[in-house]
């Protein structure tokens, strides 16, 4: 069997397919924090389709939160370079307090676009206290320098996809319930 083939057969074909791959992986309690349900697997995978991803680099790296599709940073980055909008996107600088990534556009190479991160931007979102933050600060900083950069110069490639801690706090504890669709 091809690797082509072999790949293949996971990918799901229609909403029934889909919901079997959804519902093994509840099954399979191997499913990643927070998709913990058919219903937000399915999201995952529909949004996922909208990028061109798998069902797997979607189950994986898209996360259902609070109702809201986040994509992660890495992801988000991946996603841009792969398009034909991105010229170039790399990391500039990154050290623990301070972050920088550049960027052009295939129609505007001419034009270089610039983020930064800094653990000051960090402490004003509130952000820097978290364990996670002072553990990782670098990568924390690369994180929220990456999807900011990409969401401001390239809307058209990530949708408007969030990375999950930049969903405001208010919006993380309204109720929220995902449902799937009638067949």
């Amino acid at each position: 069997m091809s690797n082509e083939t072999a790949i293949s057969i996971y990918e799901p074909k229609d909403r029934d397919d889909a919901t079997w791959v959804a519902e093994t992986i509840i099954n399979s309690k191997l499913a990643p924090a927070g998709m913990d349900s058919a219903p937000k697997i399915l999201v995952a995978m529909m949004h996922g389709a909208a990028l061109g991803l798998s069902a797997m680099q979607a189950i994986q790296n898209i996360h259902v939160i609070k109702g809201k599709p986040t994509l992660s940073a890495d992801l988000m980055g991946a996603v841009v370079r792969s398009s034909s909008a991105c010229l170039y996107l790399r990391e500039a600088e990154a050290t623990i307090t301070r972050v920088t990534m550049v960027c052009a556009r295939a129609d505007d190479p001419d034009h270089e676009f610039s983020r930064t991160w800094t653990m000051d931007d960090a402490k004003r979102a509130k952000l820097a206290e978290s364990q996670t933050w002072k553990s990782y600060p670098r990568q924390m900083l690369r994180a929220r320098c990456l999807s900011e950069i990409c969401r401001a110069v390239f809307p058209e490639v990530v949708g408007g996809f969030y990375v999950p801690d930049e969903i405001p706090a208010e919006e993380k504890a309204k109720p929220q319930t995902v449902s799937t669709p009638e067949a």
